[in-house]
This record gives C-alpha cells, structure tokens and sequence, in this order.
C-alpha cells in the first residue's frame, strides 16, 4: 500500500484490490464503462460477485486499484500470469489499465504501470502482452513511455455505435 499525490496535490491510495471491495470494483466499472470506449467494459453487464472475488483473490494476479481517502475507486491497473503451470509460457501475462477521465493526466497511469511492472519482476514474469484501440492516443503513449512496443495490428477487433476499431498488440519483454 502507497499514498500517491497526483499533479494536482489530492492524495490517493494504492493497494492491491481484494475480494471485499467488489461493489466498489463494480460501482468502478459501471462507470468508467459510461466514459470510454478504450475498454471492454460495458454499462449494464452482468456482474458475477464469486468469480470476481475468486479473480482478485488468485496468487497469479495483481489488480492494483487507486481509491480516494473515501474508499471510492478512481483507477485499476491488472496483470494476470496466463498459465503458472505450463513449463512454457509460464513467464507470460497479460495487462489492462483503466482509470475515471477526472483522473487522466496526473501522472496515475505511470505508477500504476511501474507499480505492475515491479510486481511481474517479483513474480518472474518475463512477458506482458495487451491490447490497446489504435484511436486510444493517450493509452499508447502511456504504454510506449513505459517501454512497451507495438508488436501487431488487429484489424476490426470492436464494433462500437456501427463503427469497427483496431487495436495493436502491445508488449514488454521483463529483463
């Protein structure tokens, strides 16, 4: 657990987000849902509460959230080792970021991206793969800052209000 001061002075709280906060979790995803189209979340969805508690709980997962003094959740950052048992591609995982527009800019998506990366070192993570729209500008500036590279280009990937989108597969190689 961290505090974290934004650009702008307000102070929030990092940790890693456990089984108990899942109405925040899904308050969060109601509506960060509502602001963006850069996720795969969507107002309305189907909530299951036991499967997210078992997801946030799992050893191979970090979801690392941002809350407000008020316990009120601003931003989460995941990362998820896809098959810790397979003698292969153990080392692999995927990543997501999301965060409220209101938090965009200060500075948030960087520590939780360095926050995850120190985590995936810790786990012997040694590949975290995603995926990112390509019209999502700040995203992919965010992910090249932090040393990601754009690796593939998926075409027609999300059919958003009648219009198809792409997204690049993004990676980093943990050295």
């Amino acid at each position: 657990m961290e505090e974290f001061a934004l650009k702008n002075g307000k102070k929030l709280v990092i940790r890693q987000v456990k089984g108990t906060d899942v109405d925040e979790v899904q308050k969060y995803l109601q509506q960060m849902s509502g602001e963006t189209i850069f996720t795969n979340q969507y107002v309305g969805r189907p909530f299951d509460r036991e499967k997210s508690i078992r997801i946030y709980e799992y050893e191979h997962n970090l979801f690392l959230g941002a809350f407000e003094p008020s316990g009120r959740l601003v931003a989460i950052a995941s990362i998820m080792v896809r098959e810790p048992d397979h003698p292969w591609v153990c080392g692999n995982s995927r990543f997501g970021i999301s965060m409220l527009k209101d938090y965009y800019g200060q500075g948030l998506g960087t520590r939780l991206m360095q926050l995850m990366e120190q985590w995936a070192k810790e786990h012997h993570v040694h590949t975290i793969i995603g995926e990112v729209r390509t019209t999502n500008r700040r995203g992919i500036a965010l992910y090249l800052k932090q040393g990601f590279k754009i690796c593939g280009h998926l075409q027609q990937t999300a059919l958003i209000d009648n219009v198809w989108h792409d997204e690049y597969i993004i990676q980093k190689i943990i050295e």
